[in-house]
């Protein structure tokens, strides 16, 4: 193999280092963001859980299924805008 043959295939097996590395580092932020994203999940969810409530997290069980309104209260309940009986899911 003559020199320039061995400096072209080192300056490829360079790129090829650089570019696996560059993508261990996008992965390793990648994987750093979603851990942050997952405590942050956590801190939220024990901050609804403070309250006392039934430890639910959604409000989507309080929405009445006729009408749409926000039922609040222990469920089963009716609905004060159409007499619905929104039961928890």
């Amino acid at each position: 193999m003559n020199d320039s043959a061995a400096a072209e295939r080192a300056a490829a097996e360079r790129a090829d280092a650089d570019h696996a590395a560059a993508e261990r580092a996008d992965a390793d932020h990648a994987d750093a963001e979603h851990a942050d994203a997952d405590h942050a999940d956590a801190e939220h969810a024990d901050a609804e859980h403070a309250d006392g409530d039934r430890g639910e997290v959604c409000w989507l069980e309080r929405v009445c299924q006729e009408c749409g309104a926000l039922v609040d209260g222990p469920l089963p309940k009716a609905c004060w805008r159409c007499g619905y009986t929104v039961t928890p899911t």
